[in-house]
């Protein structure tokens, strides 16, 4: 395999690598952050939904209740009714408040618990990287250091070559 072969298939590996890290370190934690997003205005969206409606279905009732008032009795028992219901929503409402405390309460804990792990990944991967990158030098240095080597070798080769040349052209001239 010749040094460019080795570098094409160096670049790959390092794109390849990128990808992955890429892949890991946003991609996955983007859609994490996401799919809890979704979730939480999911159930967030249906407690206040369904808080509303039966608000709406309440206060049509009680109004359809004073439409049959004839009497004082009827006043009575319409405005007893209306106390009932109001304590009843004030209840639900209570229970609402709760439920969206618990929801916000999961979220912030859930939120934390992806951002550690993300956090503690990214690290992870950053310390590898950076024990990659050392070995690439060292591996980089040495190969500098043996193609060094081996120039300085073939120089001591053609100086040797060449003074044996000078000492054959100078002996050759001299018998002369």
């Amino acid at each position: 395999m010749d040094s460019n072969e080795k570098t094409s298939e160096n670049v790959e590996k390092a794109v390849e690598q990128a990808r992955d890290q890429f892949t890991s370190a946003v991609i996955e934690p983007t859609r994490a952050y996401g799919s809890l997003a979704l979730e939480y205005y999911q159930k967030l969206f249906s407690t206040q939904l369904n808080a509303i409606r039966e608000f709406t279905d309440t206060s049509l009732e009680q109004s359809r209740s004073w439409l049959e008032v004839k009497d004082s009795d009827g006043f009575k028992k319409v405005m007893e009714d209306q106390q009932k219901e109001l304590q009843n929503l004030n209840e639900r409402f209570k229970a609402d408040a709760e439920e969206i405390t618990a929801l916000n309460q999961e979220y912030m804990q859930k939120s934390m618990k992806l951002m550690e792990e993300s956090m503690q990944k990214s690290q992870k991967q950053f310390e590898e990287n950076m024990q990659k990158g050392q070995q690439q030098l060292e591996e980089t240095m040495q190969q500098g250091q043996k193609q060094a080597e081996k120039n300085v070798q073939k120089g001591q080769s053609h100086q040797q070559k060449q003074s044996e040349g000078s000492k054959k052209s100078g002996s050759s001239s001299s018998s002369s």
